[in-house]
């Protein structure tokens, strides 16, 4: 026992706010937003992605009320300060987004013909160009599991990938070991 105490809330409240010895929001969204405006007795943490650094909701922020900001990637950090320059003078850093590798198995492979994307599917992983590639190269297999955030993305990939006979779309994907097992390589977009 560390004497820490964690509580995972999906929205602040008076009885939160007052029980916290440090407030860590992952989102700067509506929530940090509303509460940025409140005064707090005990550090404030605010987490930037992507899809927040191409809106305005940083506009809306207290920043003054915050302690420090982090973001997902040196370039989103980039991104936020040519938009909000002011923002350079809150305290930040850069934690890049983890994955969860306890639980997965690695194998050595040798080539193949089998190229799996795992993962959510939306604009910013760039599956237009997966698309590209599958028509460029028909001689590979490409296994596609995942799940699509935005249905004209969903509706334009799926009737691209009906027309190749060398796609598989396997959809959202409860045991990767067992899925990772049938590709040779792995597409990996960092966003």
């Amino acid at each position: 026992d560390n004497g820490f105490c964690v509580s995972r809330q999906n929205a602040c409240d008076n009885q939160w706010k007052a029980w916290a010895d440090l407030a860590w929001f992952e989102w700067c969204d509506e929530n940090i937003a509303h509460w940025s405006r409140a005064d707090w007795d005990c550090p404030v943490i605010v987490r930037l992605h992507s899809y927040e650094a191409f809106g305005n909701m940083p506009e809306a922020v207290n920043w003054q009320n915050i302690s420090h900001l982090i973001f997902v990637a040196p370039h989103i950090q980039q991104l936020v300060h040519q938009r909000w320059p002011e923002l350079a003078k809150v305290p930040q850093s850069v934690i890049p987004n983890g994955v969860k590798l306890n639980g997965l198995e690695y194998k050595e492979r040798s080539h193949g013909k089998r190229i799996g994307y795992l993962g959510y599917l939306n604009h910013k992983k760039g599956i237009d160009l997966l698309i590209q590639a599958m028509y460029s190269f028909p001689e590979y297999e490409f296994h596609v599991a995942g799940s699509f955030q935005d249905p004209h993305l969903e509706y334009y990939a799926l009737n691209s990938w009906a027309e190749m006979s060398n796609v598989w779309f396997h959809g959202w994907i409860d045991n990767k070991d067992e899925w990772l097992e049938e590709v040779d390589y792995l597409i990996d977009r960092k966003s």
